[in-house]
């Protein structure tokens, strides 16, 4: 599937991660507070055009593919960061991420990324099930996974060493809310 989907909200336009947004990529991946609670491959890794563009496509081996969407501000074009979703082992489940320069904290944005996000996921791709997973120590990620009608997968079994907490929202709850 190519993605060549572009998405509007009131304050912000979506559009699929091409190559020329390896810069400001990159400078959202260097800032410390940003990436603290993410895991993501190395920052020399990401260098890499190639590397980028593998990482950003989330391709499985058996051809189930995610979305990368740029995040920017409708009115100026200012970057803001990036969101989409990763593909799951599961079959119809997909892993949700987003990710904002520390100045648009706060602001209601990450929502509204996540809610196109969400309504795509679920009425165009079909999905079954989105995750996501937010540091425990992270109470801000924590709120806005609540807030995005995600709730706490109390089931999973996450790794011992892992202090990340796994979220879930299932289409038929996203459907009572929409």
């Amino acid at each position: 599937m190519e993605w060549k989907k572009h998405f509007e909200t009131d304050r912000l336009k979506l559009r699929p991660f091409v190559e020329k947004d390896h810069e400001p990529f990159t400078d959202l991946v260097e800032d410390r507070k940003v990436v603290r609670f993410l895991s993501m491959p190395t920052l020399e890794h990401l260098k890499s055009t190639k590397h980028l563009k593998d990482y950003t496509l989330f391709k499985t081996p058996e051809g189930k593919e995610g979305l990368t969407l740029l995040i920017r501000k409708k009115e100026d074009g200012e970057f803001v960061g990036i969101t989409g979703l990763r593909p799951n082992d599961d079959p119809d489940t997909y892993h949700f991420f987003c990710a904002l320069q520390p100045a648009y904290w706060l602001k209601g944005y990450a929502k509204e990324a996540g809610q196109v996000v969400f309504r795509y996921a679920f009425e165009e791709m079909n999905a079954r099930v989105i995750k996501a997973g937010a540091e425990g120590s992270d109470i801000a990620s924590v709120n806005f996974l609540n807030s995005m009608g995600m709730r706490m997968n109390t089931l999973a079994k996450p790794s011992l060493k892992s202090t990340i907490k796994p979220f879930e929202l299932k289409k038929e709850d996203y459907g009572k809310r929409h």
